[in-house]
């Protein structure tokens, strides 16, 4: 199974991951994080390699998907594709549309997988900001969110929720998704 875990930065993602991880405890997961956060830290201005290193990333990732659906392998993908299609036009000056065209073309691998998209108020993000989201802006963390709910709905993965975190808990929220995770996890969706 492979669980992808999305949502703007401070919506509570990490904590989680840890506590599905407490779930699949003597299964192993292997949480896989984003390269192309590591790999822009380094670039003041996205360049055509920049972008292609995106790309091949996200290839890799669904060949990942692809290769665990004949595996007993749980994988937790901390933030992945959505992230490209909501943050690359905002920050990075690029179109992310591609990685819907990744899903389509890996759609046939994607009944094991299970995409959660975590949001809140724009208020309530920017309240718990460590200093490391992209934006302390108002105005861009709402469109941020609104991003993150179209790229929900564009998604074609079958087994998606969108979790309002807003007043709850990190356990309110794995609650939520359990049952989700269970039924795959027992072959029943």
């Amino acid at each position: 199974m492979n669980i992808i875990i999305e949502g703007l930065d401070n919506s509570g993602k990490g904590s989680l991951i840890k506590n599905i991880q407490d779930f699949f405890y003597f299964r192993n997961p292997v949480t896989v994080k984003p390269l192309q956060v590591l790999y822009y830290s380094n670039f003041k201005t996205p360049t055509e390699y920049s972008k292609e290193i995106s790309r091949m990333h996200y290839k890799n990732g669904f060949e990942i998907i692809k290769h665990s659906v004949h595996q007993d392998s749980h994988i937790i993908f901390d933030r992945f594709h959505l992230g490209e299609y909501v943050y690359s036009p905002m920050y990075r000056k690029y179109n992310g549309d591609y990685v819907f065209d990744l899903e389509l073309k890996n759609q046939s691998f994607l009944s094991r997988t299970i995409l959660i998209v975590l949001i809140d108020t724009a208020e309530n993000l920017i309240a718990r900001d460590d200093g490391l989201s992209h934006s302390t802006d108002l105005v861009k963390k709402r469109l941020e969110i609104q991003s993150f709910a179209t790229a929900y709905d564009l998604s074609i993965i079958p087994n998606k929720m969108l979790v309002n975190v807003n007043g709850k808990s990190i356990q309110d929220v794995y609650n939520i998704v359990l049952p989700m995770i269970q039924k795959i996890e027992l072959g029943e969706l």
